[in-house]
């Protein structure tokens, strides 16, 4: 697998607001598909084994 290198924009406060509702399990599994989707560059399978 090659890596790539890429930028993203980070929102601090709006991550704060959104991710205040879940539990910190939920924020890292999120936080997984956040980067899979970009390191695919497009969607992923739905696929919880995957994740």
């Amino acid at each position: 697998m090659s890596v790539k290198t890429f930028r993203v924009d980070w929102y601090p406060a709006a991550a704060h607001y959104d991710f205040s509702r879940l539990e910190a399990e939920e924020i890292a599994v999120l936080m997984q598909i956040i980067n899979a989707i970009y390191i695919e560059n497009g969607p992923i399978d739905n696929d919880p084994d995957h994740i």
